[in-house]
């Protein structure tokens, strides 16, 4: 179930990507903040890449 879902999230968008956080839990972002930061840096250098 989880990895159709995650699969028809990922459809939506050209540009997007399945990530797994080895080594987390639900939460990402208190488990590996490593992960989450490296994640949120990559996505703002897309948006504000000039294209």
């Amino acid at each position: 179930m989880w990895t159709d879902g995650r699969h028809e999230w990922r459809a939506l968008s050209g540009r997007s990507g399945i990530s797994v956080a080895a080594g987390s839990g639900h939460y990402v972002h208190v488990d590996r903040p490593d992960l989450a930061i490296k994640a949120i840096q990559r996505v703002t250098a897309q948006a504000t890449r000039r294209w």
